[in-house]
């Protein structure tokens, strides 16, 4: 016969165990569920670990397009600018020819045949307007005149005018109610061509490599 005594004893060893199982299964659900959790929590710095890593990275190429965009760009506006220098100074060397070419003997021919196109397609007037820079005013006077009388045209309508020295040479024939205005000097000429010479320039920097980006 079981004593009370024992059966305290079986009771609390039954009390004790089922505590010790139930703490036993709770703990281990806990160390489950943290591990859960570290698992999860793992996973989540993972994610943004590479999501930090993905937006550094874009940043970073981000930065290195821009950086490169940049360099492009100063590298191109300095050839832009070392093509341009190189333009400029052969229109002026051109410009340099044309000045001289005004000092030549073939100059004088120059003036008699740009005086021809001009006066011959002006209805004669009692006032022509001839504009030459001064030097050739003095130079060339009876040259255009000589020319103006085989045009039909008398010496007295003949009004000669000096124009800016900058412009170079040549003659510009006016009418007398300046509705017509016929320009053959030298630097009407060299804008009408400075396209033209404009694209013979590149022609010949791209065939030495000097235009090429």
């Amino acid at each position: 016969m079981i004593t009370l005594e024992e059966k305290l004893e079986l009771f609390k060893k039954l009390v004790y165990q089922r505590i010790a199982h139930e703490s036993e299964m709770a703990v281990r659900n806990v160390e489950e569920e943290n591990d859960q959790k570290m698992i999860v929590y793992t996973q989540q710095l993972e994610q943004e670990a590479e999501k930090l890593y993905k937006e550094a990275e874009k940043k970073i190429d981000s930065r290195r397009n821009e950086m490169i965009s940049v360099t492009h760009m100063k590298n191109k506006q300095k050839m832009l600018e070392k093509k341009q220098a190189l333009i400029d100074g052969l229109l002026q060397e051109v410009r340099r020819e044309v000045a001289l070419f005004t000092t030549s003997k073939q100059y004088g021919a120059y003036i008699k045949w740009a005086s021809e196109q001009t006066l011959e397609k002006v209805v004669p007037d009692e006032r022509i307007y001839i504009y030459m820079t001064s030097q050739d005013i003095s130079r060339f006077t009876e040259v255009v005149a000589d020319v103006a009388v085989k045009c039909g045209h008398s010496r007295e309508s003949l009004q000669f005018e000096p124009i800016d020295p900058t412009i170079i040479g040549g003659v510009i024939v006016e009418n007398k109610s300046h509705t017509l205005r016929m320009n053959l000097t030298l630097q009407s000429t060299l804008e009408d061509e400075r396209e033209w010479m404009m694209k013979q320039i590149y022609k010949a920097l791209e065939e030495v490599g000097v235009a090429s980006e």
